[in-house]
């Protein structure tokens, strides 16, 4: 089977979940990324594409610029706010393609991943599983995109890769678990995002091309 074939084959088995995110999920959240959404949050999608390449497979995460004014420098998955009369699904395909050029003809949307609620920035973030037969040629926008990296799924697994570090925000200090990519840490919704789909793909040969 290509590589569509077994991510479509995994995920019609379920989803990890959130027992998945958890692993990854920063202290003192208590759970509040699966918990209920508060009044005035608001619907996003960010694309989860998983890409044949010579090295593997491979995800393309992009680094925030310091300059904005949410998430900045952070490493996340393309994605933003759904507008009125979009699908999640065209909404991540529209972020990714505004944000780092892919195009959505080379894409195949597989299905929909757990959804994370991001108390800091008020999104109910749903993550699009989707694949490409070929890593795609990626063009940063930078207003919004400061670089581009590329995941391997092969080195994301190994445990090595795997720490902690400390955040500071609004006079708190807490520790929150990270993956390291391409020298980038990944923590927060993106890591648990992150950490299910390593969960979605355990037992797949993620060093094969194709």
């Amino acid at each position: 089977m290509n590589l569509e074939q077994q991510l479509r084959e995994r995920l019609g088995q379920g989803l990890p979940g959130h027992a998945a995110q958890r692993s990854a999920a920063p202290q003192l959240t208590y759970g509040r990324h699966r918990g209920p959404p508060l009044v005035g949050m608001r619907s996003a999608a960010v694309l989860v594409l998983v890409c044949a390449s010579d090295e593997g497979w491979q995800v393309p995460m992009i680094v925030r610029p310091e300059t904005m004014t949410q998430h900045a420098g952070q490493t996340c998955f393309p994605g933003g706010a759904q507008e009125q009369d979009e699908s999640l699904e065209q909404c991540a395909l529209r972020e990714a393609m505004e944000e780092i050029a892919v195009d959505p003809e080379s894409v195949s949307i597989i299905g929909r991943m757990t959804t994370v609620n991001v108390f800091a920035s008020k999104f109910i973030v749903t993550p699009l599983l989707a694949s490409a037969s070929d890593w795609p040629s990626l063009t940063a926008n930078p207003a919004e995109v400061k670089r581009v990296i590329r995941v391997s799924l092969s080195e994301v697994r190994r445990p090595e890769n795997w720490g902690n570090h400390l955040i500071q925000r609004g006079g708190l200090s807490f520790s929150t678990p990270h993956v390291t990519a391409e020298g980038e840490k990944v923590w927060g919704a993106s890591c648990m995002i992150l950490a299910e789909l390593i969960a979605l793909v355990d037992g797949l040969d993620c060093s094969a091309v194709g």
